[in-house]
């Protein structure tokens, strides 16, 4: 994506607000759980706006294997990554990736490195939404996923 595009996508997002999924609840919210309603939003804007551009993780490597029903063998599977670093951030252990079939596809995890992907032309962007509650204090989101994409750049 172009840095236009991400302003853009920023630009429209700002200040904008999801249902709580526990409003019926009592207590805070804070977490994943906390984030993900304002993840499907902006993943659903994306998906409208790119929709042969845009993934979740797992629909991206079910994607990939479903073209290319020959390929089979775990290093075979990782070769149809073209990137090193999205090899290393994307994909799914040995033997998960080895028992991947069209009838036991992956499902959404909620440690995936990636909440949403773009990839078009070899390229690829990994966005990772972060949220908060501005209205409490509280600590900066938790940034280790940005942590292991700069180890494996270096």
């Amino acid at each position: 994506m172009k840095n236009s595009e991400y302003d853009a996508l920023v630009s429209y997002l700002k200040g904008k607000k999801v249902d709580r999924p526990n409003k019926s609840a009592k207590g805070t919210l804070s977490g994943h759980a906390a984030g993900e309603p304002f993840e499907k939003l902006a993943y659903s804007i994306l998906k409208r706006l790119y929709p042969s551009n845009i993934y979740k993780q797992f629909e991206y490597l079910n994607d990939l294997y479903l073209k290319n029903p020959k390929v089979i063998s775990v290093d075979d599977r990782r070769a149809l990554i073209e990137s090193p670093v999205a090899l290393f951030l994307l994909t799914r252990g040995d033997k998960a990736t080895r028992n991947w079939n069209p009838q036991h596809v992956f499902e959404e995890k909620q440690d995936d490195t990636a909440d949403i992907f773009w990839h078009k032309n070899g390229k690829f962007s990994i966005i990772d939404i972060k949220t908060r509650n501005v209205s409490k204090e509280a600590q900066a989101p938790n940034i280790n996923r940005h942590i292991n994409l700069l180890r494996c750049a270096h």
